[in-house]
């Protein structure tokens, strides 16, 4: 069994329109595994992944613990307000990580 240590870690994107996006990337490579992003149908954040990308339990439940955080927080915002999210996207929530070398 691999470590306790994470292998992914969530960048926040430019924003365009109303609502935050982040990458999620490996912390080894700083490959590209998808994107989370609001999804208008659904009302709610989802996760977008990457074409021929594999995840293990673990990392899934990395992804969905920080789509919870980040539905929550916009439950809870003005529209037009996301400052809820630090500038950097760094760290939302228990359980997630810093990018590497931070």
């Amino acid at each position: 069994m691999p470590g306790s240590g994470s292998y992914i870690y969530f960048s926040k994107l430019i924003q365009q329109g109303k609502t935050q996006r982040w990458a999620v990337r490996t912390r080894s490579r700083d490959d590209l595994l998808g994107t989370i992003k609001f999804y208008g149908a659904w009302r709610q954040y989802v996760f977008f992944p990457e074409s021929q990308v594999i995840f293990s339990a673990g990392c899934l439940d990395q992804i969905s613990k920080f789509i919870q955080d980040a539905q929550e927080a916009w439950k809870h915002q003005v529209p037009s307000n996301f400052s809820t999210f630090p500038a950097d996207g760094w760290p939302i929530g228990e359980g997630h990580n810093e990018p590497p070398g931070e």
